[in-house]
């Protein structure tokens, strides 16, 4: 009992003294003026707790929220890129040359933008070396084809990300679309792959994340509310004198 409350009267004092300002501690201290109980203390470390596990549980799901977002978007781009590869009369570039067929292929290279710049910008807006490098791999997949790409209205920026002048868009050739996009080997295919592994890097962020708040909630619980867990014992060794 005497190396138990030694213990809790040291950390007490350490969490009393880390304002810079020593106080008075009593284990049984009426807990009034500037002489409070170890037990007041205690509570106080419990609430300092609460905050600590609720931002942190916090940053976790605003975390998630950007890793789920950018495992959608991957996977988007690697579903656009199916249908960029597809062959037979009835894919996207299967099709004969008509306005029609010109119009899918606009159409669906729009949607592959805006899913390609919320990936690249999930990727570059944390910071993370890794992820950066991940941004840097996706836009080394346009080596080759940039001059190719503006042409047809699609430009490359520093950041990334792709910028898309509609009007030069929509008056490219259809068979200058079906070379950017769906010829095998190309900027499909490089994409395609590096989409995967992105696909791949944010669902290992989620599950890392996921398990990450499980273990502060489980020892939140097991932990937080010490007061309470040393609440009946000190009293009952207050109340012996």
């Amino acid at each position: 009992m005497r190396i138990t409350n030694a213990r809790l009267t040291r950390e007490a004092k350490t969490r009393a003294w880390s304002g810079g300002a020593k106080k008075s501690l009593s284990v049984r201290g009426t807990g009034t003026g500037s002489n409070p109980s170890i037990l007041e203390v205690l509570r106080g470390m419990n609430k300092n707790s609460e905050v600590s596990t609720g931002q942190s549980l916090l940053i976790n799901q605003q975390k998630s929220i950007s890793y789920d977002t950018m495992k959608v978007a991957a996977d988007r781009v690697s579903g656009h890129m199916d249908r960029f590869l597809a062959t037979g009369e009835d894919s996207l570039f299967g099709k004969a040359d008509s306005e029609e067929a010109k119009d899918a292929a606009v159409k669906e290279i729009n949607a592959f933008v805006a899913n390609y710049n919320m990936m690249v910008g999930k990727l570059t807006k944390s910071g993370n070396s890794v992820e950066k490098a991940y941004a840097n791999k996706l836009r080394s997949c346009f080596g080759g084809k940039t001059a190719a790409l503006k042409a047809a209205g699609i430009t490359v920026g520093i950041d990334g990300t792709l910028s898309v002048d509609q009007k030069k868009l929509e008056q490219a050739e259809f068979s200058d679309l079906k070379a950017i996009f769906g010829s095998e080997g190309g900027v499909a295919d490089k994409l395609r792959e590096q989409a995967k592994v992105v696909h791949g890097y944010a669902g290992k962020q989620l599950e890392a994340l996921k398990k990450e708040s499980s273990l502060i909630s489980s020892n939140y619980s097991r932990y937080g509310t010490t007061s309470d867990i040393f609440s009946d014992y000190l009293n009952r060794y207050n109340a012996k004198g």
